[in-house]
């Protein structure tokens, strides 16, 4: 059994207009790279090589410009279509064939993640394959988010994008699923959002009791970047690091370090990714 990556970058990124007018927020520049690399460099540090990246039909062409099949990098890149913004867990279907009956990993292609043992947290999530694992961080407004209220019986209620949050919790843009993430999704009805919710496929692993909680600390940051302000923010912290000499979002750097590429390789593409 595998372990396979799915970045959802579709959307229509309505909260950045006018500078998603004519392209995808998730080539936007964060700092120095396309958004979307940060997502493709937490897949790569888990050592995932085959990914299926779902975009708007209109936008394939640039991102199969931006990095083609993967090869370069020692991956397999794929791509479908998300026709209409109809909700995260839609994914699921979307990748059917591709998920097969393999475990993914879906990243939100707008969020962001930072931390000094991020690496670690994620390949033990890998490792304990239950079912789904779900992670979660303490944020100043969660109503932007899904809200996770952890309850006495053990039971946590995730609500998405609550009016009046019942707690600070809110469930971040990376989860972690075994194959039954399809059956599960296509058992799911259109909430009244019209979208398919990832709460819901989310409480769907809960009720059969397959489901891990985890949750970043005060020391690791996350964002998504679906918002002017929170795309400087993100890209401001990238700066940041970037000037102690830390390189964020770098996939080269990324699969050189995990042994995909070679250093020849590793220098040819150096610059480009």
């Amino acid at each position: 059994m595998k372990n396979k990556g799915i970045i959802l970058a579709g959307g229509l990124g309505k909260r950045l207009l006018p500078l998603t007018k004519s392209i995808s927020k998730h080539l936007l520049p964060v700092y120095k790279r396309p958004m979307i690399f940060y997502s493709l460099s937490y897949l790569i540090y888990m050592k995932i090589t085959e990914i299926l990246i779902i975009v708007k039909r209109s936008d394939l062409q640039q991102f199969q410009l931006l990095l083609g099949n993967g090869e370069e990098l020692g991956l397999n890149i794929q791509y479908k279509i998300q026709n209409k913004p109809n909700g995260i867990a839609e994914a699921f279907i979307i990748g059917e064939e591709f998920i097969s009956d393999d475990n993914v990993v879906l990243v939100l292609g707008d969020n962001f993640f930072y931390g000094p043992k991020l690496k670690d947290l994620f390949n033990s999530i890998l490792n304990l394959n239950k079912g789904a694992s779900i992670i979660g961080k303490r944020v100043r407004r969660p109503e932007r988010f899904g809200v996770i209220t952890k309850k006495d019986s053990g039971y946590m209620e995730i609500v998405e994008k609550p009016k009046i949050p019942k707690s600070d919790i809110a469930l971040t843009g990376i989860y972690f699923f075994n194959s039954l993430c399809v059956d599960f999704a296509k058992e799911l009805k259109p909430s009244k959002r019209g979208e398919l919710e990832i709460v819901d496929l989310i409480n769907k692993f809960q009720d059969a009791k397959k489901l891990s909680y985890f949750q970043l600390t005060e020391k690791d940051f996350w964002s998504d970047m679906g918002t002017p302000d929170s795309l400087f923010d993100v890209s401001e912290f990238v700066r940041e690091k970037e000037l102690k000499k830390l390189q964020l979002g770098c996939v080269a750097n990324a699969s050189y370090e995990m042994s995909l590429i070679n250093e020849k390789k590793f220098k040819n593409i150096k610059g480009e990714f």
